[in-house]
C-alpha cells in the first residue's frame, strides 16, 4: 500500500500544497476562520466575568474575593465590564489561529509531509505569540473599562493619553498559554486516543474534554505571573517592569500568582470549549466535503 500523509491520505508521492480535498483556498481559511471565531467569542463570553475577578484581585481593587463579593453585590455589572472589547479582541486573535492552521497545512504540502509534533508546538507559540500583538492595545483598554467602568470611547482616550503599555509581558503571556491550548492539548488529546482506539467515538470527546480542562490549567499557571506583571503596568499610570517587578517582589512569591484561581478555571473552561467545538466542526466540515 502506498505510504499516506496527513488525516486526509493523500499519497506521500502526490502530497503537494493545496492537494487535499477542498482546493478552494477561500473556502478553506473560511472554515479555519469558523472554527476559530465562534468557539473562541462563545469561550470569552463564558470567561469575561471570572476575567474581571481577577483584574480586580491583581490590581489590587479587591484584596481577597470577598471583597469581590462584595463589590459584585453592590453592583453586579462589574462582571460584564468591558465584555464586548473583549469578545471583538478574540475575533482577530481567532483569525490569527486559523491562518497558523492554514499554514501549517501548506507548509506540510511543501515538505511532503505532516508536521512533526515540535513543529506544530512552534507553530502555536509563533500564532500565539502574533496574537498577542493585536491582545495588547484591546487587552489594555479592557483592564481600563473592567477597573473604571469607562465606556469603550473614554477607556481609548486614556490609552492613547498615557500610551499603550505591556506588549511584552502579552506576547509573552500568550506564547506560553498558546503552547498549551493550541500544542499540547491536541498533542495529548491524540495520544491518549490512539491508546484507547477501538473503543468508540465518544472517547473523542471525552478525551478532548480531559486534555483541554488540563491544560487550560496548567497554560494559566505557567504564564500567571506575566499576566500579573501586564495588569500592573497597565493599570497603574507611571507603572514600569522594574517598579512592578520590585514591588510585587517585596510582597512574596505568592503576589505573582494573584487572580490565579478564577483565571485558570476560566482557562480550563475556555480551552475545553475551544477544542470541543473545533473538534465538532472539524466533523460537520469533513462530512460536507465528503
Amino acid at each position: 500500500m502506498e505510504p499516506t500523509s496527513g488525516k486526509y491520505d493523500v499519497p506521500v508521492a502526490s502530497y503537494q500544497p493545496g492537494t487535499h480535498p477542498n482546493n478552494n483556498v477561500v473556502e478553506q481559511v473560511f472554515q479555519g476562520a469558523t472554527k476559530a471565531v465562534f468557539p473562541s467569542v462563545a469561550a470569552m463570553c463564558v470567561y469575561h466575568p471570572l476575567y474581571c475577578v481577577k483584574t480586580m484581585l491583581q490590581a489590587d481593587a479587591a484584596k481577597n474575593m470577598r471583597e469581590v463579593a462584595q463589590k459584585v453585590m453592590k453592583d453586579p455589572k462589574i462582571l460584564v465590564r468591558g465584555m464586548g472589547t473583549s469578545v471583538f479582541c478574540s475575533v482577530p486573535l481567532a483569525v490569527v489561529g486559523a491562518i497558523n492552521d492554514y499554514a501549517a497545512k501548506w507548509y506540510g504540502g511543501v515538505v511532503k509531509r505532516d508536521l512533526t509534533e515540535t513543529e506544530k508546538m512552534y507553530a502555536a507559540m509563533g500564532a500565539s505569540a502574533s496574537g498577542g500583538v493585536f491582545a495588547t492595545v484591546f487587552d489594555q483598554v479592557v483592564v481600563r473599562q473592567q477597573l473604571s467602568g469607562d465606556s469603550f470611547v473614554n477607556a481609548c482616550g486614556f490609552v492613547r493619553k498615557n500610551g499603550i503599555k505591556g506588549f511584552w509581558v502579552t506576547v509573552i503571556r500568550e506564547t506560553k498559554f498558546g503552547l498549551f491550548v493550541f500544542g499540547v492539548s491536541p498533542w495529548a488529546n491524540k495520544k491518549i486516543r490512539q491508546c484507547f482506539a477501538g473503543e468508540g467515538a465518544s472517547i473523542d470527546y471525552a478525551t478532548a474534554t480531559v486534555t483541554s480542562l488540563v491544560c487550560g490549567v496548567f497554560g494559566a499557571v505557567i504564564s500567571q505571573p506575566t499576566d500579573v506583571i501586564k495588569t500592573k503596568v497597565q493599570s497603574n499610570v507611571g507603572m514600569t517592569y522594574s517598579k512592578a517587578v520590585r514591588d510585587l517582589s517585596s510582597q512574596g512569591m505568592r503576589a505573582f500568582f494573584k487572580g490565579l484561581v478564577p483565571r485558570a478555571i476560566g482557562f480550563a473552561v475556555v480551552t475545553n470549549v475551544i477544542t470541543v467545538a473545533r473538534q465538532v466542526l472539524d466533523q460537520v466540515f469533513d462530512k460536507k466535503q465528503k
